[in-house]
């Protein structure tokens, strides 16, 4: 498994997957010829970094794409082999487990310059993305292909890997660099687009003009069109069209007419003022439901025109967040609200643990069919008994003897040896435990008995279970909305029901956001940086409940990123859960990102502690409304916070009739000073003998930044704000307490 990574000394690494040239049955000839061809791109002085050979192993190399992209920060990794059709071809697989985003065009790109040297380049599976700011790309396997397929992309990879790495200067080169073909196309078209992909009607915008001059430029106002007009409007220009919002507090369609914009390709601006059709009207004379729609949703800032990060006026920044307070009854209600259970499917009903039925289990046949004995004994006619009576066969199955009850008729004076769940024998209606039996008469090399003597009186029905005792014909054996577990999947089978239909699961995509965020596996942590606690914390809270996750990994506090791992997210999973970056610091961008996404934020804050950032936004994709959780940075408060939001939220969409947590009565163990908030502070519950309520102790301090407090914590106490008549509870005080595991 060849890799190549490039920087400004692009580094670059080829791992070559090969089980023969992993275990040196035959030589790695493709590796070395990528490290040889890519050193030709231009403008790079391309470094080797790393060079790997590992078997056709999913997860090794998973692994391995992993470290490389997370520790060692490559900015290209190029894969040779496993992309074909064998069973062991599995780099594909792999690769898509690890890349954040896909990179389509690029793997079409080779597709089609492959195919004119060789239709066997359509049995290629081969895959292209990007983790991180690494660049990951699958390659054929033979030094022929591999090689061709390289030389198709080596053009387009010093711009694609100054994207990556942003370098603002080397990608506004490369834009006025573009062939004059490039910019021809019309204005309005660019214009339509754009203005149609913001999903707005009847929408005035002004147009605005960059004459640039060196690396610098002015900004004027060209004019104003409703949205309607598009089709209609001709502009003498033809050069890159860029949309941004004028009602940003950030930057203001004003503030284009003072702003110097070095280093920004000629482009029109296209800047939204307002959804009336009075292009004269200020934002203080649009009609009230307008403005309050534009107060209680972040607005979009300023986009710059070549690299499209937004332009931020730190100065300018929310000194107040524009979300009210949302109380924990309006936020978990809105949560219920929204989060409706998803799509029925089939299961195998060994498959089907931990979903929820969507249908009612009926029996198609009475348990038992027959009447079976409850004891290992003999089958006789009550009224016999007691006596001696003559064994007329077994239902004891050996090499030696196979006798049945099927076609054997117990007549007066005889008994059936028979064992617990056997059918009884046509005439026998009782059974008598071999306790109560003795032993008169055997066959002379004793594997048989010939008579037995019963010692007690049975009646008629004694130790006999009767046809449908257990389970009728048709009878409902498990309710619709039952919680599949172990005892629902025994039943399942007993009554034959071996496909059922279930609501489906929702998957999980999980990223920490932070710029000062590293990778657990970071040994030396550089100025200012943290290891990422929260990912893994959340991730393993939601496996532990039994819901599918995907890693997303951690994203930079960069616009352009986040936005893309937002949309890559919700594309991938039911629900995302990120955290950090929904306070009011300066690289808080989240909440603004989702309304530039499209995302309806239900709230903005609530009134808890912790967790008071907590945003949960919902998203409309197709049919279907994805849910998105943006927890706080601290990492007590985002795994409290995802107890008491986003569990809830996964057993509604899994179709749970009642997705709220459990929540018992607890002793305190100690005194507790109450806070202005509701708080949910981290106690261990412990039961003493013989008292029914348990203590709820402590788990120490409890800062919302101590991990520490989650430790032997099996549950939040749900603590009331103070007030004026309130302000702690005592000790042996009962309060309630939210149970978040196993005791």
């Amino acid at each position: 498994y060849a890799t190549n990574d490039i920087t400004t000394n692009n580094q670059t690494n080829p791992p070559t997957v090969s089980d023969r040239c992993s275990r040196g049955e035959s030589e790695d000839v493709s590796g070395p010829t990528l490290q040889k061809l890519i050193t030709e791109i231009k403008r790079f002085q391309v470094v080797i970094k790393v060079y790997k050979i590992v078997p056709d192993e999913k997860t090794e190399i998973k692994s391995t794409l992993k470290d490389w992209s997370d520790r060692l920060n490559l900015n290209l990794i190029l894969t040779t082999g496993g992309t074909g059709f064998a069973e062991r071809d599995v780099t594909p697989e792999a690769t898509r487990m690890v890349i954040e985003k896909e990179a389509n065009a690029m793997m079409v790109a080779i597709a089609v310059a492959s195919l004119k040297f060789s239709p066997n380049a359509m049995l290629s599976r081969a895959v292209c993305g990007i983790r991180g700011s690494t660049l990951i790309i699958n390659l054929p396997g033979s030094v022929k292909a591999s090689s061709e397929c390289l030389r198709v992309v080596l053009p387009s990879l010093p711009h694609a890997l100054s994207l990556l790495k942003g370098e603002v200067k080397r990608i506004s080169k490369d834009h006025m660099e573009l062939p004059q073909d490039a910019l021809k196309m019309p204005n309005t078209s660019i214009l339509y687009h754009y203005v149609h992909n913001l999903n707005v009607t009847n929408s005035i915008f002004c147009v605005y003009g960059w004459e640039a001059s060196g690396n610098t430029g002015n900004c004027s106002k060209v004019g104003c069109f409703l949205s309607s007009q598009l089709s209609s409007i001709t502009l003498e220009q033809h050069v890159p069209t860029h949309v941004v919002s004028s009602d940003s507090g950030l930057l203001s369609a004003d503030d284009l007419n003072t702003i110097s914009t070095p280093h920004i390709d000629p482009s029109i601006l296209l800047t939204r003022i307002s959804t009336t059709q009075d292009p004269n009207m200020t934002k203080t004379s649009m009609p009230l439901d307008v403005q309050s729609e534009r107060d209680s949703s972040t607005p979009t800032p300023l986009k710059h025109p070549t690299t499209g990060t937004p332009i931020y006026k730190v100065a300018r920044r929310h000194r107040t967040s524009p979300y009210p307070l949302a109380s924990m009854d309006e936020a978990f209600s809105s949560i219920l609200r929204n989060a409706v259970p998803l799509p029925i499917i089939s299961k195998h009903y060994s498959d089907a643990m931990d979903h929820v039925l969507a249908e009612d289990i009926r029996a198609k046949s009475p348990i038992p069919p027959f009447p079976a004995s409850i004891m290992d004994g003999y089958a006789v006619i009550a009224s016999d008994t007691p006596c001696d009576l003559n064994v007329v066969g077994s239902s004891v199955c050996d090499r030696d003897n196979c006798n049945h009850s099927s076609g054997v008729t117990v007549e007066k004076g005889q008994a059936f040896r028979i064992t617990t769940g056997a059918p009884l024998p046509v005439g026998a209606n009782a059974v008598v435990p071999v306790e109560d039996t003795l032993l008169l008469k055997e066959t002379d090399n004793g594997r048989e008995e010939l008579e037995v003597r019963i010692l007690k009186l049975v009646r008629a029905g004694e130790s006999v279970r009767p046809i449908g005792c257990d389970i009728k014909t048709g009878e409902v054996v498990i309710k619709s909305s039952t919680k599949i577990g172990p005892s629902e999947c025994g039943i399942l089978a007993s009554v034959g029901a071996t496909t059922v239909k279930v609501h489906q699961k929702p998957t999980v995509a999980v990223f920490s956001t932070g710029s000062e965020l590293a990778s657990p596996e970071t040994e030396s942590l550089g100025p200012g940086e943290i290891r990422d606690s929260n990912r893994i914390l959340l991730i393993t809270t939601l496996q532990s409940n039994n819901f599918k996750t995907l890693d997303f990994g951690i994203v930079p506090d960069k616009p352009g990123e986040l936005k893309a791992a937002l949309l890559s997210a919700c594309e991938k999973a039911d629900v995302v859960v990120t955290t950090g970056g929904v306070s009011m610091g300066e690289k808080d961008f989240l909440k603004e990102i989702l309304v530039n996404i499209g995302a309806k934020i239900e709230f903005g804050r609530v009134f808890m502690k912790p967790g008071k950032p907590s945003t949960f936004a919902t998203l409309q994709s197709g049919d279907r409304k994805k849910c998105i959780f943006a927890l706080p940075g601290n990492p007590v408060s985002a795994v409290v916070t995802c107890n008491l939001f986003v569990l809830p939220a996964l057993r509604k969409l899994s179709g749970f009739l009642e997705p709220r947590p459990t929540i018992l009565s607890a002793k305190l163990s100690s005194e507790v000073r109450l806070d202005a908030r509701p708080e949910y502070q981290r106690v261990q519950l412990r039961w003493e003998p013989q008292e029914p309520i348990p203590w709820a102790q402590s788990t120490g301090r409890q800062v919302s930044s101590r991990l520490l407090s989650m430790l032997t914590a099996n549950a939040l106490l749900m603590l009331p704000p103070r007030s004026d008549t309130c302000t702690s509870i005592k000790r042996g005080e009962i309060v309630d307490a939210m149970v978040i595991d196993r005791f």
